[in-house]
């Protein structure tokens, strides 16, 4: 081989060491980036599937706190409800319950006597005049006047009131203490509180 030759394959060898180094080169940054775009793809997939999760974990905890929500509420309303059913039962009762303690003599003196306490405080002390029940014992109305009269110094007026189903009206210088079945019921939206009262304090 002669020198030209020599040379020139030297050239040649050269220049495909030189082509081999930046195909290599170009190989290995390929590389490089394509690896990079593929961590980066993954790092990007983990977020989306976070950010996914996170929203579906977000949208029950929302599922689940409507749902609590609208059971406290359907609990409300029916513990509404059943209050409303248990005041309309005892609305109805009562009547009877009030015309019955009336009836019972123990009773009817408790029923009295509290009348004529109140009265005493809240009446003027002069003339009382009493509206009663017709049916009331003469000797336990009689007894009944007696206490008035010890109190007042003069003997009330008395007289009996077809009106009247039970109880006693007491009239006192234009004042009035209604202590009859249907004063005592007058005051439905009191009488309602206080029983919700009682209510919610039995166990």
């Amino acid at each position: 081989m002669n020198t030209v030759d020599s040379q020139m394959q030297t050239l040649l060898t050269l220049l495909e060491e030189d082509r081999r180094r930046q195909c290599d080169a170009l190989i290995a940054d390929a590389q490089a980036r394509a690896s990079s775009v593929v961590r980066q793809a993954q790092v990007d997939a983990r977020a989306r599937v976070r950010a996914a999760f996170a929203a579906e974990r977000q949208r029950l905890d929302e599922q689940l706190k409507a749902a609590a929500a609208r059971l406290q509420t359907e609990h409300r309303l029916s513990e509404q409800e059943r209050r409303a059913q248990l005041l309309r039962l005892a609305w109805d009762m009562l009547p009877a319950a009030l015309l019955q303690r009336w009836q019972d003599p123990g009773r009817r003196s408790k029923w009295v006597a509290q009348a004529i306490d109140s009265a005493h405080r809240l009446l003027p002390h002069e003339r009382w005049s009493l509206s009663v029940a017709p049916g009331w014992p003469a000797q336990e109305r009689e007894q009944a006047l007696q206490s008035v009269a010890r109190r007042l110094g003069t003997m009330p007026g008395c007289s009996e009131a077809a009106e009247i189903q039970a109880g006693l009206l007491i009239v006192a210088g234009g004042n009035r203490l209604d202590a009859t079945l249907a004063g005592l019921l007058a005051d439905r939206a009191a009488i309602e509180a206080r029983l919700l009262d009682h209510l919610e304090r039995q166990p």
